[in-house]
């Protein structure tokens, strides 16, 4: 335990939580979509699909606009609004925003760009840093 300068109080020392990564880094990693849908009502599954990615993109990678590539789109709704699919796995970019007066997504300097990666087997599969 270490006393905190302002307050006096005492704060565990170490950081908690995730390591912020570096500026621009793009990620490869496997989304279990279907333990975040069960329970949730058959019309709205797919869309809740979307919802699922967009915030574990927001967790991982710390930003607020977060963009689903159009595949990927495609590949959630490939079998309607009742059964997106279990497992996906996708590839997360971080990139710098060109901020321009008349833009209208708020945030910050960075957004994500989430793509669909294709496979068949999800088994072994870790999250990993890609480089491009």
């Amino acid at each position: 335990m270490v006393k905190d300068s302002k307050t006096g109080k005492a704060k565990k020392s170490g950081a908690k939580g995730r390591k912020f990564l570096p500026n621009v880094v793009t990620l490869e990693t496997t989304i279990h979509i279907a333990r975040s849908i069960r329970g949730v009502g058959a019309k709205k599954r797919a869309p809740r699909a979307c919802k699922v990615i967009r915030n574990y993109a927001r967790k991982m990678l710390r930003t607020t606009d977060n963009r689903i590539d159009v595949k990927l789109n495609k590949a959630i709704w490939a079998k309607g609004i009742k059964t997106p699919p279990n497992r996906i796995r996708v590839r997360m970019a971080r990139k710098v925003r060109e901020v321009s007066e008349n833009s209208k997504r708020g945030g910050g300097k960075y957004y994500t760009v989430i793509s669909v990666v294709g496979t068949n087997d999800f088994k072994g599969k870790q999250t990993e840093v890609v480089n491009e």
